[in-house]
Formats: C-alpha cells, sequence, structure tokens
C-alpha cells in the first residue's frame, strides 16, 4: 500500500528529469507488495482506498474574465447530494501508524473498547417526546372538532358513532407514541338508552367527511411556486406543480382514491424542473428554480407513504401493538458477558456496550423507564456502528454475539411512529426553522432508522439525506497555502566531511524553494510539500603529499506526503533525490617547486581524483539526500505536531464543549483545492436540508455555513428551561465561549432574572443579509417589573473593510410579545441592551490580515447571508471588482 502513497508518483521535477533513468527508485518499504498494474487505466494515487463520492449536481461557476461584476454575474445554488461513506478497513489500518501522535496509546483505545462518550440521554428524550405528544393532541382536538360539526347529531339521538381515520389519541401520558387513530370514535351521550314500546330503526353510521390527501399544507413550498409562477423561466413549471398540490391539499377526495399517479408525476416535475434549472443563465432565477426543485422532491417520501392506503392501513392495525420482539434480549446479554469473559479487555468492553445498564433495565417493566431504555439501546447501537473503531474493534464487534444484542436492542431503540405527524413537524420546521421541531422531525427519523418495517426504515434514509446534509463546507488553493510558505533565506554552511577516506572541508551555499503540491484524491485531502534546491561548493581534500581543489554543483528534491482525513493528520518521512557533478579547480602540493617531482606529484594526485571521482560523487549524493530529508522532517514535523495541537485547542475543544462533533461528509483534493464537507451535529440532529450559495471559481479561500450548525451548537449553552440572573448569564455564556470569566458591564442589571422558555431559549435565523439571534423569555424579573412571554430579537449585519470582515449589531433591539407597551419596552431594553450592546462587533476575519503582506492582492469576493446560509470567500482584488452579495442587498 506505501507505493500507492510514495511521494515518487508526484509529477517529476527538474533534477529527475535531468537524470538518464527513466523511472526514480521508490523509497517505500520494501516488504510492501506493489499494486497490480492496469495497463489500460493508469493507477490513480488514492489512499486509502473507499468508494468514490458522488460529484456535485452543479459545478461552481466559471468565470467568463479576470474581473467579475456582482451585477453581471452572482452566485447560484448548488445542491450537493448526501452520499453516506464508510471508511474501509485499509483507511482505519492506515491512519493510526502513521499518526503524528504518540504511539504509546492504551490498548483500550487501540484493541480493546474504544472510549465513547453518551449522546443521548432520558431527559432529551422525555423533552422531544413531549413536543411530539404535543402535537399530537393538538391534531387530536382539531379532528375531533372536525368530526363533531361534519356528524351533526340529531336531537334525539343518544349515542353516535361516527368513523374518524385520522383521529391521533394517547393511551397514557407515558405512552412513547399512539400516534395511528382508532378506526371509530364514541361522542358521548346519554349512559344507557332509554327504553322505548316501538324503538326506532337505529340510525346507520355516518360517512366521513372527505378531507385532503395532505392534510398539512406546504405554506413554504407554495409561497417558493407562487414567487416563481410570474415572470420567471420557471413559470410554467410552477404552475403546473401548484395544480397538483392544490389536488392533494385543497380538493376534498374520497377515502379511496388512487393519489399514487400524483406523486408519480411530481417526483418526474422535481427531476425535470431540476435539470432545467441549471440551464438558466441567470443566476437568481437558477437558485430560486433549484430551490423549488429541491424543496418539493425532499417531501415526496414522506407523501408517498401518506397516500398509500395500504401503508396507513398496516399502521393503524398496528397501533398500540409492541414495536418489536425482544425476547431474546436477556440470552444476547448473557452470550456478549460470556463472550468479554474470555477477552483481555473484557471489563472495558462490557462497559463500552452498557451490559450492567442493559441488563439492569430488562428486569423493570413497564413505560415509566420507556425513554430511559430508548437512550441505553440508541446509545448502544451508535457504539457498535461507530465509524471511528479500528479495524480490530470493528472484527470483535462483527461476532454473533454482539450483532445479535445489536438486533435486539432495536426494538427499545424505535417506536411508534406516525407519518402524518412526522408531515406536520416538517411542514412547520420549513416553515419557521424551530430547533424544537428539528429536534422531532430527528426522533422520529431514528425511531424509523431502528424500526423493523423496510418501509420505514426507507423513509428514514431519505430524511437522513434529506435534512441532515453537510451544513458547512470549507475549501482552500494551492495557491493559499504556497502563499503561507515563508521566503526562504540562502543559507552558506562550512563543510567538514570524509568522501573516499579523504578529508574533505570547505564552504557550501544552498538555495531552496519550497512549494505545496495538491494530489488529486477523491476521498481524502493529501498535500504535497516538495523543497527543490541548489548546492553550490568549494572544498579542498587533503590527500597528502597533495591538496585538491575541488567545485560541486547539486541539485535535490525533497518531499514529504501530510494527508488529512476523518481520523486526523498523518504524515510520512520525507523522500529525496540528488544529482549533480564536481569539477577539479586545481591542485596544490609541497613539491610543487621541486622540478619533475612536483609534476609527478600533481599527476598522480589528478589520476587519483580522476578514478575516485565516480565514487565520490555518489557519496556526495547520498549525503546531500539524507540532509535533505532529515532537514525536511525536522523542520516539518514539529510545525504539524503544532497545528494539530492548536486544532485541537481552537476547534475540537470548543465543539466538545458545545457537545457537537464534525463529521466528514465528503473530502476531497485536486490540483488546485482542498474541499470538505462537514456535518456539525450529533445522531439526535437535523442538519442542512436547503442548497448552498456557490463560491466563486477563482476563490483562494472560501467556506459556508448553515444555520442548523449555530442552532446545533447553541444547545451546548444549556439555556432551556434556566432560570437565573443576568450576571451569572453573562458569567455562563463567557466561560462557555471563551473559557474565561470576562468583566461584566458595569452598568449591567446584576439583580434582574430571566427565565428561559423550555425549547428553542436560544435560536439564530441567517436571512436577508442579516444574522437574527432570537432569545425565548418565559419571564424577566427587574426589581418590581415582571415581563411574560416575551422573544428577543437581534440582528448582526456585516461589515467588510478589505480583508477584514465583522458582524456589527444592526439598529435597536426588537420584541415580540403580547401587550408590550412602553414601559415594558423600556425594561427589556434596559436590560438586554446591556448584554447585547448597539456597538457589539464579532470578527470573522481579522483586521490584521490586511496588513499582512502573504495576503496582499486579495480581498473578500463574497459574503452571502441567503436561505439559511453564510457564504464567505477570499479572492485575487481587481480594480472594479466588487463582491457577490446577497441579492436583497443594493449594492448601489
Amino acid at each position: 500500500m506505501l507505493t500507492l502513497l510514495a511521494p515518487w508518483l508526484w509529477h517529476r521535477g527538474r533534477a529527475a528529469r535531468l537524470r538518464a533513468a527513466a523511472e526514480p527508485e521508490t523509497l517505500a518499504n520494501s516488504d510492501v507488495a506493489a499494486p497490480p498494474k492496469k495497463p489500460a487505466k493508469p493507477v490513480a494515487p488514492i489512499y486509502p482506498t473507499v468508494p468514490e463520492l458522488a460529484a456535485p449536481s452543479a459545478p461552481e461557476p466559471e468565470l467568463s474574465g479576470p474581473m467579475v461584476f456582482a451585477d453581471d454575474y452572482d452566485y447560484v445554488a448548488v445542491d450537493e447530494p448526501l452520499v453516506e461513506t464508510r471508511a474501509s478497513d485499509a483507511e482505519v489500518a492506515a491512519a493510526d501508524p502513521f499518526s503524528l501522535r504518540g504511539k504509546n496509546q492504551s490498548i483500550l483505545t487501540r484493541s480493546g473498547a474504544p472510549a465513547a462518550t453518551t449522546i443521548f440521554s432520558e431527559q432529551s428524550l422525555v423533552k422531544v417526546r413531549d413536543a411530539i405528544l404535543t402535537m399530537v393532541e393538538q391534531a387530536r382536538q382539531a379532528q375531533a372538532q372536525q368530526a363533531q360539526a361534519a356528524a351533526a347529531p340529531p336531537a334525539e339521538a343518544n349515542s353516535l358513532i361516527i368513523s374518524s381515520p385520522m383521529r391521533v389519541m394517547v393511551d397514557s401520558e407515558n405512552d412513547r407514541l399512539a400516534m395511528i387513530p382508532p378506526s371509530e370514535m364514541r361522542i358521548a351521550g346519554e349512559s344507557s338508552l332509554m327504553a322505548q314500546a316501538n324503538p326506532t330503526q337505529p340510525r346507520v353510521a355516518v360517512a366521513p367527511a372527505s378531507k385532503p390527501a395532505l392534510e398539512h399544507r406546504p405554506t413554504a413550498l407554495i409561497a417558493q411556486l407562487e414567487q416563481l409562477s410570474v415572470g420567471s423561466p420557471a413559470s410554467p413549471w410552477a404552475q403546473h406543480v401548484l395544480a397538483r398540490l392544490e389536488q392533494l391539499t385543497d380538493v376534498p377526495s374520497p377515502a379511496g382514491h388512487d393519489w399514487q399517479p400524483t406523486i408519480a408525476e411530481l417526483r418526474q416535475l422535481a427531476a425535470h424542473g431540476y435539470n432545467e434549472a441549471i440551464a438558466v443563465k441567470n443566476p437568481a432565477d437558477q437558485s430560486s428554480w433549484v430551490r423549488a426543485s429541491r424543496s418539493l422532491e425532499r417531501r415526496l417520501p414522506v407523501w408517498t407513504l401518506l397516500v398509500d392506503r395500504q401503508f396507513m392501513g398496516e399502521q393503524a392495525f398496528l397501533r398500540g401493538q409492541t414495536v418489536g420482539d425482544n425476547s431474546g434480549l436477556p440470552q444476547a446479554v448473557s452470550d456478549v458477558a460470556a463472550l468479554t469473559d474470555s477477552s483481555d479487555a473484557g471489563a472495558t468492553w462490557r462497559t463500552y456496550l452498557r451490559l450492567d445498564d442493559v441488563a439492569g433495565l430488562m428486569s423493570i417493566g413497564g413505560a415509566d423507564h420507556a425513554e430511559l431504555r430508548r437512550a441505553v439501546a440508541r446509545d448502544v447501537l451508535v457504539r457498535i456502528d461507530d465509524p471511528w473503531l479500528t479495524v480490530a474493534q470493528r472484527q470483535f464487534l462483527a461476532q454473533p454475539p454482539v450483532t445479535n444484542l445489536a438486533t435486539e436492542l432495536r426494538p427499545w431503540a424505535s417506536g411508534e411512529v406516525s407519518v402524518d405527524t412526522l408531515a406536520a413537524f416538517i411542514e412547520r420546521y420549513e416553515a419557521t426553522g424551530a430547533r424544537k421541531d428539528a429536534d422531532a422531525v430527528a426522533e422520529l427519523r431514528m425511531r424509523m432508522k431502528w424500526s423493523a418495517d423496510p418501509r420505514l426504515q426507507a423513509l428514514a434514509g431519505d430524511l437522513n439525506r434529506n435534512y441532515r446534509n453537510a451544513n458547512m463546507r470549507v475549501a482552500f488553493s494551492a495557491d493559499l497555502m504556497n502563499r503561507m510558505i515563508p521566503p526562504q533565506e540562502t543559507k552558506t554552511e562550512p563543510v567538514r566531511s570524509r568522501i573516499v577516506g579523504a578529508e574533505v572541508s570547505g564552504r557550501s551555499q544552498t538555495d531552496t524553494q519550497v512549494q505545496v503540491r495538491l494530489i488529486p484524491d477523491p476521498a481524502v485531502w493529501r498535500i504535497g510539500l516538495e523543497a527543490t534546491g541548489n548546492i553550490n561548493s568549494h572544498t579542498v581534500s587533503e590527500t597528502w603529499p597533495a591538496r585538491v581543489r575541488n567545485r560541486s554543483q547539486m541539485e535535490y528534491e525533497a518531499r514529504k506526503l501530510i494527508m488529512i482525513n476523518r481520523f486526523g493528520l498523518h504524515s510520512w518521512p520525507a523522500e529525496a533525490q540528488a544529482d549533480g557533478r564536481t569539477s577539479l579547480v586545481g591542485i596544490d602540493s609541497g613539491f610543487s617547486a621541486v622540478p619533475i617531482l612536483g609534476t609527478i606529484v600533481e599527476n598522480v594526485a589528478r589520476e587519483q581524483h580522476q578514478q575516485n571521482r565516480g565514487q565520490a560523487v555518489a557519496q556526495v549524493k547520498t549525503r546531500v539526500k539524507q540532509e535533505a530529508r532529515e532537514r525536511m522532517d525536522a523542520e516539518t514535523d514539529p510545525k504539524l505536531a503544532s497545528f494539530e495541537t492548536r486544532f485541537r485547542e481552537n476547534v475540537l475543544e470548543p465543539m466538545n464543549r458545545f457537545a457537537i462533533v464534525a463529521e466528514p461528509v465528503d473530502m476531497s483534493t485536486t490540483e488546485d483545492r482542498l474541499q470538505a464537507r462537514l456535518r456539525l451535529a450529533t445522531e439526535q440532529h437535523l442538519g442542512a436540508h436547503t442548497p448552498r450559495p456557490s463560491a466563486p471559481s477563482d476563490s483562494l479561500a472560501s467556506f459556508q455555513l448553515h444555520e442548523s450548525a449555530f442552532n446545533n451548537a447553541l444547545r451546548g449553552l444549556e439555556l432551556d428551561g434556566k432560570r437565573m440572573t443576568v450576571l451569572e448569564l453573562h458569567n455562563s455564556l463567557a466561560e462557555k465561549i471563551h473559557r474565561r470569566a470576562d468583566d461584566a458591564p458595569a452598568d449591567l442589571p446584576r439583580g434582574a432574572k430571566v427565565e428561559f422558555a423550555k425549547d428553542d431559549a436560544i435560536r439564530i435565523i441567517c436571512h436577508g443579509d442579516r444574522i437574527e439571534l432570537i432569545l425565548n423569555i418565559v419571564e424577566l424579573r427587574n426589581g418590581r417589573d415582571s415581563i411574560r412571554g416575551v422573544g428577543v430579537h437581534a440582528f448582526f449585519r456585516p461589515v467588510v473593510d478589505g480583508l477584514e470582515l465583522k458582524l456589527v449589531r444592526d439598529g435597536s433591539l426588537q420584541f415580540n410579545g403580547a401587550h408590550l407597551r412602553t414601559g415594558p419596552r423600556m425594561v427589556l431594553h434596559s436590560v438586554f441592551g446591556k448584554l447585547l450592546p448597539k456597538d457589539q462587533e464579532l470578527p470573522v476575519l481579522a483586521a490584521k490580515l490586511n496588513e499582512d503582506s502573504r495576503f496582499a492582492g486579495l480581498m473578500v469576493t463574497q459574503l452571502v447571508i441567503d436561505d439559511g446560509w453564510v457564504a464567505v470567500s477570499i479572492g485575487p482584488a481587481h480594480p472594479h471588482r466588487t463582491a457577490w452579495r446577497t441579492r436583497t442587498v443594493d449594492l448601489k
């Protein structure tokens, strides 16, 4: 495998072209077999070997000329499909031996069980369950009212049975979900029928009122389509889709009508719309059409099941029944316990698989601990399928006792699901972006993921692709990386060595050029660090009775391979090659003044020099290569280790504080650019669901961040349901964000108390060239003032000055709530105006970049906050170039 990785697969350099040899000799370990050759197709330097990732559906726009004008060309919405890939055994096996981290790691994190954190908790699942049950109860009440209005029972009727297939009912307050309606609903009347001499004919049950096929109107999608339907290239398409949506959502239809052909037509319209959209030249029209077509497409999997009468009937039949049979769980736990008893790290494996917790919960029946069982089961299943496991750990967990345990835990991890309730949450999330709704969608996805029904499992996969896509993308060009390399100074050094048995001394002068070369790879970041140099030396060889003066010119190349993948940063030892020549400058001896003898001595010295010249050149080359390798490793490895340390301290540790993880969705390397798409979310969170803004194709660096990444991180502030003083809030935020207690403003009303909402206490919305921060407050107490049920809205707008980019508080704080008069608003301003001061600035790109010579000639070429995304790019500056901005911004 190392042959595939050897830097000799890079482009051959100048010294290599000078050599007559056809191919350089690899310095890789000789005991590793080379991969088989494929004459018909050259072998790409791909390592590790993983399934190829799908390319973006739409390419980044190419620049038509050296300058880009915001009103001539603009960003477009780029839809990139989510392709979940699992690290191959080759990738996992090769990641660890070459890591810069120490080799004395514990066996418990190598061949034994890995350390793992718990991401599921009973409290979080109970909170989401309550939100879902609230939605269910609201639906039940609405359906009951509709049923009562449709029934219109006559006055003489004492009891009436009506069919109510849409009713949703909760059996008990501890029920996980009982969201499939009963076949009948009784409207209460007299407790018993009055006896009659001539009883009337029993009234026939009233037929259910006709209802739309989709009861939850896709308001956000309809708004997109209505905007496209007037004066847009997508107008005919949008009107066609609107007509079909009207049939599904507005027109009552018989219960037995087959809507599958309409759903199939919408699926074709979604695909056709996207294909037509990417051919549109106008960026604004293209983006709007792409977003609308993808908005339609991501709803279709849910709608397909909603109109499937057989599926919905089966779900109604299964309502309230046991989700799955896990009667074999006790035996599975026993088998895993026996397996780990024979393992050297058995105790650690039992802890990792939480066997004691599973065994304890098996002895507790009833619904009181349903959420705890669900949390433990999910935690175990996620650990068994953890992508960070080593090969040995995967092999251990692939044994039948462990796989059987996973199968038996699935009923605990799953739960009852209503696709109709899922559709309601999706439409509300699409319209508002509320974190509470996102959590409900994520919870129902996990229930379906571990369901025994393959159709629900498939729907869970669709939700994962459509609502858990990458919410962060970064890209760096080779040009930017080469700008970061400091200039190399010419080095003059003394020479003292022994060549072919002779002492050699003198001075050498070395000129070196260092550059970064990106090596194409579809799966990882592969970076080649390449140094080329010339060594000119003047030396004297002491070969008594003569001193030989030499001049040598050597050229060398040193290369070092660096790889970054999901497992971290890895480097390989440097490799080098050298070539050159030496020439005889002169010969000095003490016999030069002696006739005949001086000539004989000089001729003998010249002949010996000629005889040893080949051997001497070979030794010089060997030493030059060795010194080049050692110097590159000595200068590079500490810097890479320092980079890894800073990355851990400044990126990974803050992410751990906010309880989120960065999961690579897609990493790739081209000759010009590194790019990575990441999902900042745990298993129980959502990611991005809208197409991102494209970056200019000449960008040296770019990043796009979706608001879901911000909101997932804000959970780590743990403000939901908290009650604290304003001073405690200030100190808590400072400690969480900065890891230190910052001084509070002198005029901060420290005694004021704030109680946050139980859900969505803090949220961010990215749209319309502003970032909106929302605080949902249950109660604010300041002295004798008490204000309840208020939302605090602060807006931040981007400000650009050269390469400096910052977010600045924009306008006054805004509040929403019932009966907010002047007095309460003044109180709110007196408290939150100090927490969020008007002159508050949040740096994004530091001002010192403007003075950094490495960034000379660059500018911010894109600054877009639109449709949930924040997009920033840096590229070449031109006299008349302006940055791409959000289309709602007046650039005049």
